[in-house]
Order: C-alpha cells, then structure tokens, then sequence
C-alpha cells in the first residue's frame, strides 16, 4: 500500500483510495497479447491459442476496469463513497462499518448495508488511512 498526502502532491489525485498505474499498464500488455495470440492462432492454425488469447483479453479488460473504477473518495469527515471495479458507486458511512477482514493480498470492510474491497497494491490518503485506524482502534477498544 502506498500512502499519499494530497497536499504534497504536484497534481490531485483521483480519490483518497485508487490503484495505480501499473494495473494499467498491465492492461494494456494482456490486450496486445491477446492481440499477438489471435494472429498466431490463425496465422499458423493452432486454434487451441484462441483460448489463450480470449483469456488473456479478458483479464487485460478486468485489470484495466479495476483500474479505472476501483476507488474510495471521502465525501466529508463521516461519509465516503466506494466505486466497485464495474462501476458501481455507493455511499457509507464511517460509523456503519461493523467489521475488518485481512486477507493475504487485500482488505474487506464490512459494512451494515455492503462491502468495501481494498486491494494491498492500492494508493491511499493519509486522510482515508487515518480514519481507517481511527475507527479500527475504536473498534478494538470497545470489543
């Protein structure tokens, strides 16, 4: 996880929790290899690498939505709103998240009313961290 502070960067981010570029870039490289398949497949007719190829282009599709939409912005001190990697968007709030999942490669949040996904490659605010943390040791405190 990247943190970030907005203030200190040169230009605004996209929301206070987004992947990065890299997830983009990864895109893009599983679509021209997908690309690369589809003419291999029928250049020398192996069509078993159409399989391949499809496989590939979906997973290039999947990493470059979950790049585009992925995000949590903070509405205001008690409110934030959570972009699912289809696009999604719903408001929370702070106070109605009842529980911490911690799982090898990300984070759930469970909240009264969904679920809040969070990857461990994903840049995040200060702000949003700090609230995070906050509710998390008021939780710990009070169980």
């Amino acid at each position: 996880m990247t943190i970030f502070d907005p203030k200190e960067c040169t230009k605004p981010p996209r929301a206070d929790m987004f992947l990065p570029d890299f997830l983009l870039y990864f895109g893009i490289f599983l679509g021209l290899c997908a690309v690369a398949l589809l003419a291999v497949a029928f250049s020398m007719q192996l069509w078993w690498l159409i399989l391949c190829a499809l496989l590939a282009g979906v997973l290039g599709a999947a990493a470059w939505l979950c790049w585009k939409n992925q995000t949590i912005t903070m509405i205001d001190s008690n409110h934030f709103t959570y972009t699912t990697f289809l696009g999604k968007t719903t408001e929370y709030r702070f106070s109605d998240i009842q529980e911490y999942r911690v799982n090898q490669d990300s984070m759930t949040i469970i909240l009264k009313n969904g679920k809040v996904h969070i990857e461990s490659m994903v840049c995040m605010s200060k702000q949003l961290l700090m609230k995070l943390e906050e509710h998390i040791a008021n939780q710990e405190h009070t169980s």
